[in-house]
């Protein structure tokens, strides 16, 4: 198991809960996980829409204490996106389908600090199976980071479903054409619908 320093600076307890994150991810430490592992690919995003956000930050249990998270305070994190504080995810399939996202988000009050990294480990269809973040609320499964990065992958995933049919890769071929005659402009019909319809 490949874990992050930052690991060995909890306490003993929060350590303990964070080793049974990083197996419930097959191994994978999240925060340790290098650039050449991840994708930026928003197509492997999970499908995270509104109803799954609310869902884990207030109705959820922790699969650790066994209780209800109820963090009201994550649903107004949408502010963190609104003030660009969140930076694009990036993913990670592990064995069981679930996929690993991992996000970089700003503090709220102090722009000198160090970013802090909030990793979700959810399942393709977008339900949360658990979160992590290494602000100081973070080991608590749910914070304002959190929040925020859920709130993220909801803006990208309504955005990435009501793309136009000409935004997508190859969606607006050239039109087909097997021949094109040439011939002096003066022998062309160059008026409008309109104008050859008052010519009748």
């Amino acid at each position: 198991m490949r874990l992050r320093a930052y690991a060995q600076c909890l306490s003993a307890v929060d350590r303990d809960r964070y080793f049974t994150k990083v197996r419930r991810c097959g191994g994978v430490d999240p925060l340790a996980l290098r650039d050449d592992e991840l994708t930026d690919d928003v197509w492997k995003l999970p499908s995270v829409d509104r109803a799954d956000t609310s869902y884990y930050v207030i109705y959820s249990t922790s699969f650790i204490t066994r209780e209800q998270l109820k963090s009201y305070t994550s649903l107004e994190s949408h502010t963190y996106l609104m003030s660009g504080f969140v930076h694009p995810p990036k993913v990670k399939f592990i064995g069981d389908r679930n996929v690993v996202v991992v996000t970089k988000v700003r503090h709220s009050e102090s722009f000198r600090e160090k970013l802090l990294t909030a990793s979700l480990l959810q399942k393709p269809d977008g339900e949360v199976v658990y979160a992590h973040c290494t602000c100081m609320a973070g080991c608590g499964e749910v914070c304002s980071h959190v929040g925020a990065a859920l709130f993220y992958l909801e803006a990208v995933v309504t955005r990435r479903g009501n793309r136009s049919c000409t935004e997508g890769e190859n969606a607006r071929l050239p039109p087909h054409l097997v021949s094109l005659d040439s011939r002096p402009i003066a022998e062309m019909d160059i008026a409008s619908s309109a104008m050859k319809k008052t010519s009748l």
